[in-house]
């Protein structure tokens, strides 16, 4: 099974502070990680790899980007793409989806296409059901394994109720999302990373003409008029005594 993973670098909580009162973010140090649950989707590809199977690697963005797909060569993918993003523009998850359209496109082949069921920075996750909408796929949610069938078609392990699983069958290809913490990612072996950031083209990193796209069709479609912090919490009170029950009543009716 060719599988194509998608990364995205985000910022290290633990680099950042807020501050509520004076509706500020402190940036303490300037750290990227791989998105959580991207690493549980990269993980989940290398192991339904199999022995005719190969694994992409795609992210979008600059050094973060980079080094994640270093990380995801030296942990045993087969090929990673570097996609430069446009100048001075973010881009939305219609942009976001628009650009691994033609990337599914430009690799050719792909079986599966995996992302994190969570993003961590906008906690969104809106690209995986678009993309499977825009390229007319099967779309599955939440998936903890995965595997190719003989007819062509995938077989998922999915979340059910109550905290039960269940196989799910799909024609493939299709693209899924994978939950956070469904596997254990492996860690790349220190050899290999020395390997892979000594080889300079361990990452191939393509332009947005190569896939026939320009800034101005990803131009965000939408606009961030303003953002607020969620006020302090204020702490609760221990009632103890033997009017507990009078006091908690009190408290009830006067809020």
């Amino acid at each position: 099974m060719n599988s194509l993973v998608v990364l995205r670098p985000v910022r290290d909580p633990a680099g950042f502070t807020v501050n509520r009162k004076a509706q500020k973010i402190f940036v303490n140090r300037e750290r990227f990680i791989v998105n959580p649950s991207d690493r549980n989707a990269l993980e989940t590809a290398l192991c339904a790899a199999g022995a005719d199977g190969g694994v992409t690697a795609a992210a979008i963005g600059g050094e973060p980007a980079l080094n994640a797909l270093r990380m995801a060569r030296a942990a045993g993918a087969g090929r990673a793409i570097c996609i430069a993003p446009p100048d001075g523009q973010a881009l939305d998850a219609g942009g976001f989806t628009k650009v691994l359209q033609q990337l599914v496109a430009h690799v050719g082949g792909v079986d599966l296409v995996l992302l994190g069921a969570e993003a961590l920075d906008s906690d969104l996750a809106q690209v995986g059901a678009r993309l499977a909408s825009t390229l007319d796929w099967p779309f599955v949610e939440r998936a903890y394994q995965a595997r190719a069938l003989p007819d062509g078609g995938l077989e998922l392990v999915v979340a059910g109720s109550n905290g039960a699983y269940r196989l799910l069958g799909v024609d493939g290809p299709a693209v899924a999302t994978v939950a956070l913490n469904s596997n254990k990612p492996r860690f790349a072996p220190a050899a290999q990373i020395i390997t892979v950031y000594t080889y300079p083209e361990a990452v191939e990193r393509l332009a947005l003409s190569d896939l026939g796209l320009d800034a101005a069709e990803l131009a965000p479609v939408t606009v961030t008029r303003g953002e607020s912090f969620p006020p302090e919490r204020t702490l609760g009170r221990m009632i103890v005594g033997e009017d507990a029950v009078r006091q908690l009543a009190e408290a009830l009716r006067n809020r």
